[in-house]
């Protein structure tokens, strides 16, 4: 391969990476095209400093990401895919209005992005912004039909504004869409369903469903922490639906015992706390699981460690952190 199709092929990659899945060069915005396309000495610089950020952003290491990713736009201030690449670092270091400013400037440069729009989005619902959340999923949806991810949170939001038809449909449509490939579309559908007893066989069916296919995905790429997530999650809500009122247990192709089941998710949960011990998401979904399975005091460690690293991150962003 040369060095300009390894060039292509490490832009191309799209790191808010639900499914661990690359979009090819009719998902890239314009000025990535455009900078591929373009071999001036500034150009290259930018291009070779934003290869390095995605590099060391996809190994966890925000921090040298957004240096590298920094000296980029000092090379290049207009080069949108390297505004989106920092700020998505720094919506993982939790730094939001940071990482708001970069989402912003980079949809300013190129409305064409798709995936920028989907983690403005994200950022904005973290933020608790969820009209605003709302229009920005829908818009990465309008862009790219199939961005699974953007489905699924707007979906999400749609939920948290008790918009609970919309959010059906939502999830619905996301199935349809991947023909259940994702696993999202079953997971959505199950954990909504799952709060109405009437529709408890259809939510188990779902659940099922969504654990086998992020299953199948984590077996190609054992180390998404995002995939475990999810799975964890799944895997929680089948076992908290009452096998002792319902007949969903015997259909299980494994007996698995509500325990079991528990054990698993927890399971789960450890690789993406290990891989980031601040990703609050998994520590709240394991203080979860926890309390489901009686650890109290294990359940309460979890969710005060997410209560302590809120405030550091905000301590971080006050002394300046890393963006220029």
């Amino acid at each position: 391969m040369t060095s300009s199709a390894r060039s292509s092929h490490l832009l191309a990659r799209p790191l808010s990476r639900p499914l661990s899945r690359r979009h090819g060069s009719s998902d890239m915005g314009s000025s990535v095209s455009s900078l591929l396309q373009s071999n001036d000495g500034t150009t290259a610089a930018a291009r070779s400093m934003t290869i390095e950020g995605e590099r060391l952003l996809n190994t966890n290491d925000f921090e040298g990401a957004i240096a590298k990713l920094s000296h980029a736009i000092a090379c290049q201030p207009t080069f949108a895919y390297a505004l989106y690449c920092r700020g998505f670092a720094l919506y993982r270091l939790n730094l939001l209005e940071q990482a708001l400013l970069d989402f912003d400037r980079a949809i300013e440069l190129d409305a064409s992005f798709a995936y920028s729009f989907n983690r403005r989005g994200c950022t904005l619902l973290r933020l608790h912004r969820l009209q605003q959340a709302l229009l920005d999923f829908d818009r990465a949806v309008e862009l790219q039909p199939a961005l699974a991810n953007a489905h699924f949170s707007r979906a999400c939001v749609c939920l948290k504004l008790n918009h609970r038809e919309q959010a059906l449909a939502s999830f619905r449509q996301l199935l349809a869409l991947d023909n259940g490939s994702s696993g999202l579309g079953s997971l959505g559908l199950g954990m909504v369903l799952a709060h109405d007893p009437s529709q408890w066989q259809e939510a188990i069916d779902h659940l099922l469903a969504a654990e086998e296919k992020l299953s199948l995905l984590l077996q190609s790429d054992p180390n998404d922490a995002w995939v475990s997530l999810r799975r964890a999650q799944a895997r929680r809500y089948i076992a908290l639906l009452d096998p002792a009122s319902q007949t969903w247990f015997a259909w299980l192709r494994q007996a698995r015992s509500r325990t079991e089941l528990l054990k698993q998710a927890a399971a789960d949960l450890e690789q993406p706390v290990a891989f980031r011990p601040s990703h609050t998401s998994a520590l709240i979904e394991r203080g979860l699981v926890h309390a489901a399975s009686g650890r109290n005091e294990e359940a309460l460690g979890d969710l005060d460690a997410v209560i302590t690293v809120i405030p550091q991150r905000t301590r971080d962003l006050s002394a300046g952190a890393t963006h220029e």
